[in-house]
């Protein structure tokens, strides 16, 4: 699986979205991913939910790369900026897919 990075104030980071950071995600939001989903495909996200998402795919990411990144939520929040949101929304496209992808290989679909 390809890697992705996005710089921010000129340090590069990578981006994972997996379970790990979904999960830390509905800690941070308190909703479920199903329900940010639908948020998604609304195009209805709130600053809270772009922050916290940014900020879990990164971090995880990071983990997966042998580092830490030991920056508060609210300091993450201080580095980041709008053409870093276009960056963060393209590599999640890229890694979860499109919302017909996503249920061509949904492991919940019924075989009937």
């Amino acid at each position: 699986m390809k890697k992705h990075y996005i710089k921010i104030n000129g340090q590069k980071y990578r981006v994972e979205f997996n379970f790990n950071s979904m999960a830390h995600f509905e800690e941070i939001i308190g909703m479920g991913y199903s329900d940010f989903s639908e948020h998604v495909m609304k195009n209805k996200l709130t600053v809270r939910m772009i922050r916290a998402l940014a900020y879990v795919a990164i971090k995880e990411g990071e983990r997966c790369d042998g580092r830490e990144f030991n920056v508060s939520e609210l300091d993450f929040g201080a580095m980041y900026n709008i053409q870093n949101i276009y960056e963060l929304m393209a590599i999640y496209q890229a890694q979860m897919g499109s919302e017909k992808k996503q249920k061509k290989m949904s492991i919940f679909r019924r075989s009937d």
